[in-house]
């Protein structure tokens, strides 16, 4: 039975996989991977004595874009006051 698996993503078109990490469980989570990007790999499970599986079928995927890079929307009804050379206040 399995006890670990690595994860290795496929670098360039024909390209040999580099690891990327490995996990003890069918979830993985890694932030090596660039947004936007496209992506190829495989699985390789790993016994309880060490022996290593064939890699699996390759996998693909698209990593979505961070939604912390959607730009917040446009401040309004602002206000401002105790306004000095190194500060202000805003308020809304």
């Amino acid at each position: 039975a399995a006890v670990n698996y690595e994860v290795y993503i496929i670098n360039g078109f024909w390209g040999q996989g580099r690891k990327i990490g490995a996990t003890t469980t069918t979830g993985f989570i890694t932030n090596e991977l660039e947004p936007g990007a496209l992506y190829s790999g495989y699985i390789v499970a790993i016994g309880e004595e060490g022996v290593r599986s064939t890699p699996s079928e390759t996998f693909y995927l698209v990593v979505e874009n961070d939604t912390d890079e959607i730009p917040p929307s446009v401040p309004t009804n602002l206000s401002t006051d105790n306004i000095s050379s190194s500060s202000i206040e805003l308020y809304g």
